[in-house]
């Protein structure tokens, strides 16, 4: 086995390129998304990259980890590029991997691997998932925990129609029918993908707004405070390349867009990333699942053959997932302080997992905050 690790994008992209048009990999590996989230979002981290190309013995690639070391205080912790951001962290794997390494343990490749990086207290993957293509994860064979939430999916084997009458249930298809005849006397009801660069960025501006919005009406988190991140999904749709790629869409009625939708179309896999919809009176009409249920559509007519709702287990994807795909967790500290550093994460998540890592003004808040500011010192 060969392994090089690239310090840029530079110098891995003809590498990249070329064995990504022959492996099984998601999206969120692929150089495209990797690319526009590290020139907007990780550009800002000051990241040390680390991309990890395995070859065998005749140079052939096995496999690519596109990684980075992220430094906060006095913590280095290995990450995959996209971290969050990244709805699946698995390796970019040629389609006859375990054919081309069956005669080696996968502990001992990593082994390897991980000998070859630059120093760093502590790795924390999330979401590993446990299919690459057709592939078993070889990831798999290490000591992974299960991740919180799995992801789920619709499998495209049949025609829309027959799959929206024996799937989906009749007060559903009811409901949306009532929907649109409500909406449809209000205005014209269209149904747009972008086509170009204005309409992108039309779509995003109100994607965002929509998003914000709602945020302040539940008190989330509101990621779009973040320029960087802003940037991130306007800038993706607008450098759509020949293939698609990033695929934003919307219901619109007459000039308003009542809901909106920031995806990746991949090969023959649809991902089903950042739905939106108008708050306020407009959310009678639903209008986020009558978009959801046009992009469905979509999907079927398009021959594609998977709509990937990626990680969570919210109610309504019952209502339209047929697959359900297991995900995991690698947890390892290299020394002390990656063991404090992975101590700390523990503590953030069961707070998080009670539902205490808020603003609310329980009488567990002040305690809680307490245990924060104290935390983040060391981290």
């Amino acid at each position: 086995m060969q392994i090089k690790v690239f310090k840029s994008f530079e110098d891995a992209r003809s590498t990249w390129i070329d064995f990504q048009k022959e492996a099984d990999f998601y999206a969120f590996q692929s150089i495209e998304w990797a690319t526009k989230w590290y020139t907007t979002i990780g550009i800002t981290l000051k990241l040390q990259l680390c991309f990890v190309h395995l070859m065998d013995e005749n140079g052939k690639s096995l496999m690519f980890l596109p990684w980075a070391i992220k430094r906060k205080n006095a913590i280095s912790y290995l990450i995959w590029i996209g971290e969050h951001f990244a709805d699946y962290q698995a390796p970019v794997l040629c389609k006859n991997f375990y054919n081309e390494t069956k005669q080696i343990d996968f502990v001992e490749i990593w082994a390897s691997i991980i000998s070859k990086l630059p120093h760093f207290d502590a790795m924390h993957f999330k979401a590993i998932p446990e299919i690459i293509g057709s592939q078993r994860n070889p990831l798999l064979s290490l000591n992974l925990k299960h991740h919180l939430e799995n992801s789920y999916s619709t499998l495209i084997d049949r025609s829309w129609n027959e799959f929206y009458s024996q799937k989906v249930k009749k007060r559903i298809r009811s409901d949306s029918r009532r929907q649109l005849k409500r909406l449809s006397k209000l205005g014209h009801i269209k149904f747009i993908i972008s086509s170009n660069s204005s309409e992108a960025t039309t779509i995003v501006d109100a994607l965002i707004s929509q998003r914000r919005s709602l945020c302040r009406e539940t008190g989330r988190r509101d990621m779009f405070r973040c320029k960087s991140v802003r940037d991130f999904y306007c800038q993706s749709a607008i450098a759509r390349n020949d293939k698609g790629f990033v695929q934003v869409a919307a219901l619109q009625l007459d000039d308003q867009l009542l809901a909106t939708h920031w995806g990746i179309v991949l090969g023959k896999r649809f991902y089903y990333l950042m739905p939106s919809y108008e708050g306020g009176s407009w959310k009678t009409y639903s209008t986020g699942r009558l978009l959801l249920e046009y992009l469905l559509e979509w999907a079927f007519n398009n021959q594609l053959e998977c709509f990937d709702f990626t990680v969570g287990g919210e109610q309504y994807k019952n209502d339209w997932c047929n697959q359900e795909m297991k995900l995991y967790e690698l947890i390892c500290a290299m020394n002390c302080k990656g063991k404090l550093y992975l101590t700390i994460q523990g503590i953030f998540s069961v707070l998080k997992r009670f539902n205490v890592y808020t603003k609310s003004q329980s009488t567990l808040s002040k305690p809680v905050r307490k245990i924060k500011k104290i935390l983040r010192g060391y981290y």
